[in-house]
């Protein structure tokens, strides 16, 4: 009653992740390039990164295994891909469809601050696991998960 709207922040508290990545596919092209520019991308790479997470985010919900989730979705190539030295055949063997692609689209959106403390927490999480494995290594466990073997370099590389 107050704006004769709902104010975005409003609404955001009342959808869905998938929802909002939807309510972005159908705004307005130029309500979306300056929603994107705050990510300093352009509005189809937002909306593909959104797009992804949401399956990623899926995944989670229903319960379904994460540790060697494909997405039918594919991210879009990145600096990070390049900058990891990640190879490439058709497309980069990893940070695609995989579990990484979630960690480049979160290094893309999340700020610096956080994305940091994020990959530290992983590492942690990691180094807690580490011990406890017989059967697989963390290294074969990581490259399931789509990570490359000089994954962490990730967290120093600039925006």
């Amino acid at each position: 009653n107050t704006y004769g709207f709902i104010p975005l922040w409003v609404l955001n508290n009342i959808l869905s992740f998938g929802q909002i990545s939807k309510f972005y596919f159908n705004m307005k092209q130029t309500d979306r390039q300056n929603v994107s520019k705050t990510f300093k991308i352009m509005d189809n790479e937002l909306e593909t990164l959104l797009k992804y997470l949401t399956s990623i985010r899926n995944c989670c919900a229903h319960n379904n295994r994460l540790y060697c989730f494909r997405s039918h979705d594919v991210m879009i190539d990145t600096k990070y891909h390049a900058n990891l030295q990640i190879p490439k055949n058709k497309e980069y063997e990893c940070g695609k469809r995989d579990l990484f692609a979630a960690v480049i689209a979160l290094k893309i959106l999340l700020p610096s601050s956080e994305f940091k403390q994020l990959i530290d927490d992983l590492k942690n999480e990691i180094n807690i696991i580490t011990p406890k494995l017989n059967v697989l290594s963390i290294d074969e466990i990581l490259s399931e998960m789509g990570f490359p073997t000089n994954w962490k370099k990730i967290r120093s590389m600039s925006k």
